[in-house]
This record gives structure tokens, C-alpha cells and sequence, in this order.
């Protein structure tokens, strides 16, 4: 198949960020339903751990979104001149990459953020690939993407330059269309869609029963404020679900710890480990995750979620559960608000433990007041796949 034939999908895979991952998987399975003669690569910051997970399907080539970086050593003038030839080799295999393709397309996920990212990170190499398909003549779409928050200054201009670069602009939101507006990104022709997420298939299962002795699936993620490397507040975090986790088996239900992605592990052992220090007894284990999927699956067997990542809300509202979010952004609230669910949120920062039991009691009373619209969740499935379908026609 000739290189012109390849499209690339471009996303934060390799990490095991479950969400990040199903969002790549199904514009790949949507575009290829809709048009058998496209071949596709993965441009991912993670290359060699996206090959390894076998997140590219035989044949797809994996390509690096940025140049290899060292933070380690002084910055002495050999270094930055080491830096700087290996970040000129990457824009030349770049630009070399992106003449033998016949799109770009960001697949969704929260990339317009700076969450645990500095501006030479995930900002620099989107504008980057931006700027050579514009100078190539070759599409470059941000697909049902999510915006902020954006603290760095530096960060915010580079995601106003590459929405500018953009051929096409769809946000999952419109918290992160408002965001991009804020920052001077106005353009007639963006639009807001949905998540991508919506777009996965879900065989259904068993109806959730709320109520005495319910199944609660706690999701732990590895959050330390928006920098990441905030102690005082992973701490915090920690010890109130631990709480939680204690209050909730106190009441005579039933408790497993997911995970979003391989860096929740640790934080979701070490909450176990802090509620067997108290309950001894208690049947508490961290269900293995490989992919969302897997989520979907342990959530299948709940009758309530307690999540923090984006994307195991969006896993608890696609498999028509209960969900309670603490939430580490506002896109948890902006995603919840829609499916009529703005009340079953507190920011992470804020949230206590006597605030999640409260809600687990409600729940037990009435689990229906914490479920999502299935109309709206069922009209967001459909529009992923028309969208991707539209998408599929506009590929030359």
C-alpha cells in the first residue's frame, strides 16, 4: 500500500492510560469500517512502550512524536547542543514522515492540558506536527479533544497555535471550547462533540442493584496536585479514600480498587495496605488492568463507581452504573453536568471522606439519582461514530 495511503493517529498511548488508548483504538476501528483502502501509523510520545503493549496492529508503524530528551547531567553547552541536533533529526524525519501521509488526526483525550506537563512536552510536539502538515498541504484534525486547564503561559500560546494550525477543531466539551476561546483561539468552525470513549462497543451486563451489601468499585489514580509532585496533597488524597474505603466496608458492602493506568498501582496498594492496618479482615483487592476494557468489565460487576480518572467516569457512564467523582480537573464536572449528573462531583482538592459516604448512603437509597441519561450516553455513541464516519469521507 503506497505511504500516501497512511493515516496517522496520533494520541498519548503506551502508557497504559486506559482512556487514552481506547480513544486511539476506536477512531482506528471506525475509520477502517468506513474505508478499507487507509492504512495507519501511531505517533505517540511513548514508541517503544506502545510497541511493546502492541497497541499498533501489524503492519502500523510507530513513530515518535517527539526527539529522545536526557533531563539527567548538568545543562552544559554539549548537552544543548546535543539537544538541539537531536530535536533538528526529529523535525526532519517529520517532515519526511508527514509528505508520505494522507492525514493527521489527534484522537480526543484531554491533549490541550498541561497536567504533569511542561511546554517542551506535549505542547511543543503537537505544534510541531501541526506546523509540517500545514507546511505539507496535508490535514491536520484535533478530533473531539479536551482543553485545559492550562496554567503555564508558554503552553497556552503553543495550543493557541496549533488550533490555529488546525484543518479541523472538534472539543469534547464546551468547557474546552470556552477555554480555547479564552485564550484567543476563535474559530467560526469549531465544534463540540463528545468524548471519544462513547464510541467503544459495550456487550451489556447485569443491572446494577444498589442497596445493602452493594459491590463498590473505588478507582484510585496517582494524583498529587496538577503539578504531580505535590506530597502534601497526595497524601491527603490517600488518606481520605483510605477512610472512605474504611467507611463503606463498615457499612456492609463490598469494596474493589481499580485503576486507570499502571502509575495508579502503587497509590491503589497503598490504600489497601492503610485499610487492612485497620480491618484485617476485610476482602479487598486491586483488580488487574490491562485496558479499558478490563474497566468496563470489573465495572460491569459493580453496583457503584468511585472514580477520579476522566475516563473511568466515562467507563462507569457506559456501563449505565452509579458514579460519584472526585474530580481532578473540571472536565469530570463538564462531562457529569451533561448527563445530568453535576451533583455527584467534588474536586479532588476538596473532597472529604463523610462527603463520599454521604454519597454512598444515597446511592444505597437511590441509586437512580446517580446513574447518567442513558438518551444522552446513547446519542453520544452514535455521534462518535457519525463523526468518525464524516471524517472517513473528507480523507482524500
Amino acid at each position: 500500500m503506497p505511504r500516501g495511503k497512511r493515516v496517522a493517529l496520533v494520541g498519548g498511548v503506551g502508557g497504559g492510560n486506559t482512556g487514552n488508548e481506547v480513544s486511539l483504538d476506536v477512531v482506528r476501528d471506525l475509520l477502517r469500517a468506513a474505508r478499507d483502502d487507509l492504512r495507519f501509523c501511531v505517533v505517540t510520545p511513548m514508541p517503544v512502550e506502545t510497541t511493546t503493549r502492541g497497541l499498533a496492529h501489524p503492519g502500523e508503524p510507530v513513530l515518535p512524536l517527539r526527539a529522545p530528551r536526557s533531563t539527567a547531567g548538568p545543562r552544559t553547552v554539549g548537552a544543548v547542543l546535543r539537544r538541539a541536533l537531536a530535536e533538528g533529526r526529529h523535525t526532519c524525519r517529520v517532515v519526511h514522515e508527514v509528505g508520505g501521509m494522507r492525514a493527521l488526526v489527534v484522537c480526543g483525550t484531554g491533549v490541550l492540558d498541561d497536567f504533569e506537563e511542561p511546554p517542551w512536552g506535549m505542547p511543543w510536539s503537537l505544534l510541531l506536527w501541526a506546523a509540517v502538515a500545514r507546511v505539507r498541504r496535508r490535514p491536520f484534525i484535533l478530533l473531539s479533544v479536551g482543553a485545559g486547564p492550562i496554567g503555564g503561559r508558554v503552553s497556552g500560546r503553543l495550543f493557541r497555535a496549533t488550533a490555529a494550525l488546525a484543518t479541523e477543531v472538534t472539543y469534547r466539551d464546551a468547557d474546552s471550547l470556552r477555554t480555547m476561546v479564552d485564550l484567543g483561539s476563535v474559530r467560526a468552525d469549531a465544534r463540540v462533540t463528545c468524548d471519544l470513549a462513547f464510541g467503544r462497543e459495550v456487550a451489556p451486563g447485569p443491572a446494577a442493584a444498589p442497596g445493602p451489601g452493594m459491590r463498590v468499585a473505588v478507582a484510585v489514580m496517582d494524583w498529587g496536585g496538577w503539578s504531580g509532585d505535590d506530597e502534601e496533597a497526595r497524601g491527603q488524597y490517600l488518606a481520605t479514600l483510605t477512610e472512605a474505603v474504611v467507611g463503606v466496608l463498615d457499612r456492609g458492602h463490598r469494596v474493589v480498587l481499580l485503576v486507570g493506568q499502571p502509575v495508579d498501582v502503587g497509590p491503589a496498594h497503598e490504600v489497601r495496605r492503610s485499610v487492612l492496618s485497620r480491618r484485617p479482615d476485610a476482602d479487598l483487592r486491586v483488580a488487574d488492568i490491562g485496558a479499558f476494557d478490563d474497566v468496563v468489565d470489573e465495572i460491569l460487576g459493580a453496583d457503584l463507581v468511585v472514580a477520579t480518572r476522566f475516563h473511568l467516569v466515562v467507563a462507569a457512564l457506559v456501563s449505565a452504573r452509579p458514579v460519584i467523582s472526585i474530580g481532578y480537573a473540571p472536565k469530570n464536572r463538564a462531562l457529569l453536568t451533561r448527563v445530568g449528573l453535576a451533583h455527584v462531583d467534588r474536586p479532588a482538592e476538596e473532597v472529604t471522606a463523610a462527603w463520599i459516604l454521604e454519597q454512598v448512603d444515597a446511592v444505597a437509597r437511590d441509586g437512580a439519582r446517580y446513574r447518567g441519561s442513558d438518551e444522552v450516553i446513547e446519542g453520544w455513541r452514535r455521534l462518535v461514530r457519525d463523526e468518525v464516519a464524516a471524517l472517513a469521507t473528507r480523507i482524500g
